[in-house]
């Protein structure tokens, strides 16, 4: 079976090691992958990792996802991103074994991380689809200057779910302050907004709108350094009320 080579010292990823960080990707917030958070932290400790690794391998499983084909991502970790994307419920368990057998202390991660949890009812697997459709559509987030003077990023486009339904969706993501402060600039990438407003994608939830119609919702607050930016997400549905 292919392996996948890592720099820490040389040691080439275990299927067991992907696995386990797969079935985390696919049921926890995005955020966790970032290495200075304390989760990372603890799947580099189980692994014997650094937590840089795991930030990597983790975008990696990301671009697969996204099937960004720029990527130089090697064969094991595609197999695995797609085993889990071709059976779910089967590779969560194996991951949930793998980490019993190990004795990391990891289960916590796979199973309690993005609400609703991952199951095979239709609308949580619609909800489920919808949050991925969003981190594609984050691919096109860019710079905007809005009409009332503010600043900020802005994306939109639209979704098609495989249960056929279609939807209006957009990503606005306002700099505090800067309608007012004309001193104000933005200084967030947009790779650093893209990568701040995944754990609002996590708390998208079902909404009927004031026209009646229906979609995914979520608002809040994303902070990069010391910018802080209003969010708001939508998606909603194409078609009759």
């Amino acid at each position: 079976m292919p392996s996948v080579r890592e720099a820490d010292g040389n040691r080439n990823w275990s299927t067991e090691e992907l696995r386990v960080l797969a079935a985390i990707y696919f049921n926890a917030s995005f955020s966790i992958g970032d290495d200075a958070r304390d989760e990372c932290r603890a799947i580099a400790d189980c692994f014997g990792r650094t937590p840089s690794s795991i930030d990597r391998q983790w975008r990696n499983l990301d671009a697969v996802v996204k099937g960004k084909a720029t990527y130089n991502i090697g064969n094991l970790v595609r197999q695995t991103a797609n085993d889990y994307l071709a059976h779910p419920t089967g590779s969560k368990a194996v991951a949930v074994s793998i980490c019993e057998e190990q004795g990391w202390p990891l289960v916590s991660l796979i199973m309690e991380g993005v609400q609703p949890p991952l199951v095979t009812s239709a609308n949580s697997s619609a909800d489920a689809e919808m949050r991925l459709a969003f981190r594609n559509l984050l691919d096109h987030l860019d710079f905007k200057l809005f009409s009332s003077g503010s600043q900020g990023f802005f994306c939109q486009g639209k979704i098609t779910l495989d249960n056929g339904r279609r939807y209006q969706a957009q990503v606005t993501a306002v700099l505090i302050g800067s309608k007012d402060d004309l001193t104000m600039h933005v200084h967030t990438t947009r790779d650093e907004m893209t990568f701040a407003l995944q754990p609002l994608l996590d708390r998208l939830e079902n909404k009927t709108f004031k026209t009646g119609r229906v979609g995914y919702y979520a608002n809040g607050k994303a902070k990069v350094d010391t910018e802080r930016f209003q969010v708001g997400i939508q998606a909603v549905e194409i078609g009759e009320k």
